[in-house]
């Protein structure tokens, strides 16, 4: 896919213009992963997330924070931090740079495809004594209180 680098707050017009183009469930899952160029199914792949670490969490954050309007383009960034969390490596880094409120933000309910809970759950699957207490006292209480909110309508699927 050729990108036209006219943008729109820093960020392909392109990009942008797929994923309105798109809106529907499902049909944006790679084109956040493609404008990144991130490959997350092989070890030279990973091995590149390791290595890029900084940079790449950094055009995440420009996109999640110029974008958090954007209901389709903050579910594909949350759930390719949710993928790159099944390394314990890296989702101890994303958890130390305070990824984790910003992946269980339902302030609002969003639509799209990804679900902030699978994130969690990699987030849970190594273990972490620290992330475990930060879940507990933190995260757990607010998100059954935002689950439990009847002013909150999740789309049911």
């Amino acid at each position: 896919m050729h990108w036209v680098f006219d943008t729109i707050q820093g960020i392909p017009r392109a990009l942008v213009e797929d994923v309105y183009a798109r809106n529907k469930a499902g049909a944006t899952v790679h084109l956040v992963q493609e404008y990144l160029q991130l490959d997350m199914e092989s070890r030279s792949g990973m091995k590149r997330i390791h290595e890029n670490y900084p940079e790449i969490m950094a055009d995440m954050s420009r996109l999640y924070m110029e974008n958090e309007e954007n209901d389709y383009i903050v579910n594909e960034v949350i759930g390719l931090i949710g993928n790159m969390c099944l390394d314990a490596v890296l989702r101890n880094k994303i958890y130390r740079d305070g990824w984790l409120p910003r992946i269980l933000a339902l302030d609002r309910p969003r639509i799209g495809h990804h679900s902030p809970l699978p994130a969690l759950q990699t987030f849970l699957m190594h273990p972490s004594p620290e992330i475990f207490e930060d879940l507990c006292t933190n995260v757990i209480p607010r998100l059954s209180r935002l689950l439990l909110d009847s002013s909150l309508r999740f789309e049911v699927r």
